[in-house]
């Protein structure tokens, strides 16, 4: 019989199963060392194509696992958000966007917490720092262009405002 022409598919354990034939090798970390068959090949056979799908990743036992938890996840989402239910259950993004789709109406899709980023105002003591409240801002400085000169006393007086309304 002729020998398989391995097409290897590596994991992130260095663990290669052959697309062709079945065999699965630990593959070493260490140059120069053999690798080990965990799983002998079929020889000379090509695998059927429900066999090499059933080689790959178990899509069916995680549809399983998010239909089991379809409440909890939904609950997780509509109260957190996306990226802490992702870390949570262990999902994908992409996954996620499709539970999302799915299992959630427009409204409560339209009601999900977004991710926004809201910079924090600490005490920033030294020059240029208004009240004490204001983020971390350079000196102002006689050699910088007209027009840099002009934004920051722009931007200093948008902070100042801020801070005022803030208080």
């Amino acid at each position: 019989m002729a020998e398989c022409v391995h097409k290897w598919n590596i994991d992130a354990q260095n663990v290669g199963t052959c697309s062709l034939c079945g065999e699965v090798k630990e593959f070493p970390f260490n140059k120069g060392e053999q690798p080990v068959v965990l799983k002998a090949g079929r020889a000379g056979k090509r695998r059927s194509r429900k066999e090499r799908a059933r080689s790959g990743p178990n899509t069916r036992k995680r549809a399983q696992y998010y239909k089991a938890n379809k409440d909890a996840i939904i609950k997780d989402l509509l109260s957190t958000g996306r990226a802490p239910t992702c870390r949570k259950w262990g999902i994908s993004k992409s996954s996620v966007q499709q539970l999302i789709y799915r299992w959630l109406t427009p409204e409560q899709r339209a009601s999900m917490p977004r991710a926004i980023y809201t910079p924090q105002l600490t005490p920033s003591p030294g020059p240029g720092s208004g009240n004490g409240w204001l983020p971390p801002f350079p000196d102002f400085s006689g050699t910088w262009e007209a027009p840099v000169q002009l934004k920051w006393l722009e931007v200093y007086e948008k902070l100042t405002e801020a801070t005022r309304n803030k208080e």
